[in-house]
């Protein structure tokens, strides 16, 4: 079993608004620690905001970003100042997902927003009818412009091009000439025999509840390919698919869901993603999840609690991820509301485990923290 050792801080700058963050350790013992940052209003109006704006909350933004900070493995204290990746001057980037392949490759899959003013509404309604926010709250209106991966051959210090997904079959048209590029990625991806697999989620058809799918590269992600559905409902949408492959090649997915009273479902794939078993209910209440190897073969899954009382919650797996039956692990919860989460979490070079996420207290400024976990 994990225990507790401290809860901290990792990364808080008063102008932004940070959330969603992914982590790995790399060779030289350093976590790289990436997040979805954006600026936050709450800055400019200062301590004296009222108190309906201090509990405001938006997770689209013309000028999200993503944003990377260099931590010591050992005291977890950061190496260098906060530092923005280049941004697609068109489009917003959310959520980042770090996979360090066996090849050294860093690769961060994400997704985009593209913001339209009100008076282009009604007409990008004509061609894509599910938009996203709206000006009262959000500032814009927000299409999908699509899922894509980057990468770093030098441990994180330049990034490569935004390489946007093919389009998957039938999900309709993007805005004007922008083409549906695959689904939104937040989620582990794998490495298993040879190939890359990459997991979206993405409605299969307008007005659809979201499925998952399963991209795949065998070219160290300098291209991808459709590979297959991983799972879909009439009723239940499937969200932030996240994957881990097991010691018998088999692959899961856990994934987030909506209509199912928050419930993790799980699908199996034991020919590298190709099939997929019919998807299972589990007795895990949370979203998203984040699944993690541990060194004496178990796997650490941990997930968001947006229930009071709010905060993170984690649950260790056998090897093969059967059996969910085990405690549940209570690493945080003194949130202040649902907008928290997203946990990540990285082995660190001595045993220790890093979950990383977002949360705030009372300012309502999102920050990045972490809890470490000791065997």
């Amino acid at each position: 079993m994990l225990r507790k050792v401290e809860d901290r801080v990792l990364y808080r700058e008063e102008p932004f608004y940070a959330a969603f963050p992914s982590a790995v350790t790399l060779p030289d013992g350093s976590v790289l620690l990436v997040f979805r940052r954006a600026p936050d209003p709450r800055w400019l109006l200062g301590p004296d905001a009222p108190e309906n704006l201090r509990g405001w909350a938006s997770h689209v933004h013309e000028r999200s970003h993503h944003a990377q900070v260099r931590l010591d493995g050992q005291t977890l204290q950061p190496l260098a100042a906060a530092e923005a990746l280049p941004m697609n001057p068109l489009a917003a980037d959310q959520d980042p997902s770090l996979l360090l392949l066996s090849s050294g490759r860093l690769l961060l899959g994400s997704f985009a927003w593209y913001g339209f003013p009100p008076p282009f509404v009604a007409e990008v309604r004509r061609q894509v009818p599910e938009l996203h926010g709206g000006p009262e709250n959000d500032g814009l209106y927000y299409a999908f412009y699509g899922g894509f991966v980057r990468a770093s051959d030098d441990a994180g210090r330049t990034w490569g091009e935004h390489r946007y997904l093919p389009p998957l079959p039938g999900a309709g048209p993007g805005p004007g000439h922008c083409p549906r590029h695959g689904g939104a990625v937040r989620g582990r991806a794998v490495e298993s025999a040879g190939e890359i697999l990459l997991p979206v989620y993405a409605s299969p058809r307008p007005g659809a509840p979201s499925a998952a799918y399963v991209y795949v590269s065998d070219d160290g992600g300098e291209s991808w390919r459709l590979r297959a559905c991983i799972a879909q409902d009439d009723r239940v949408h499937m969200h932030e698919p996240a994957l881990h492959r097991c010691p018998s090649g088999k692959i899961v997915c856990f994934l987030r869901t909506a209509n199912l009273e928050d419930h993790l479902v799980t699908a199996e794939s034991h020919d590298n993603g190709h099939t997929w078993s019919p998807w299972q209910q589990r007795p895990v209440i949370g979203h998203p999840y984040h699944p993690l190897p541990l060194p004496d073969g178990g796997v650490l899954l941990v997930y968001g609690y947006r229930h009071a009382p709010f905060g993170i919650r984690a649950r260790v797996l056998d090897d093969e991820c059967t059996d969910f039956a085990g405690p549940e692990i209570i690493l945080r919860e003194d949130g202040l509301g649902g907008d928290l989460g997203y946990p990540w979490s990285t082995l660190l070079p001595d045993g220790r485990v890093l979950v990383t996420y977002y949360f705030y207290g009372g300012d309502g400024i999102r920050h990045i923290a972490g809890t470490v976990l000791a065997p």
